[in-house]
């Protein structure tokens, strides 16, 4: 979660990085309790890193179809690397 990698030395900036870990925890802990209701028995099992590695993967995937989309309309890749790394100089 980052909590224990924070680099921040003034006191606002501490609190600020508090503020961000406890509130990630927060979105990922409500993730876990929105399972189906047939997936009860799994909300016993599933831990914080469960749910880490559940909305990684929702965004690589997301990822990866908006980029097949993009290719299959354009055949100039170089607008995906645009738009995935912003403007090259």
């Amino acid at each position: 979660m980052g909590f224990s990698d924070c680099q921040c030395r003034s006191q606002p900036a501490i609190e600020k990085h508090w503020y961000m870990v406890f509130c990630a925890y927060s979105f990922l802990k409500l993730d876990m309790l929105q399972a189906p209701v047939y997936l009860t028995w799994q909300r016993k099992l599933k831990t914080i890193s469960v749910a880490v590695r559940r909305q990684a993967q929702s965004v690589i995937e997301k990822l990866i179809l908006y980029s097949h989309k993009i290719l299959s309309s354009e055949p100039n890749p170089e607008n995906l690397f645009a738009f995935l790394f912003g403007k090259l100089a």
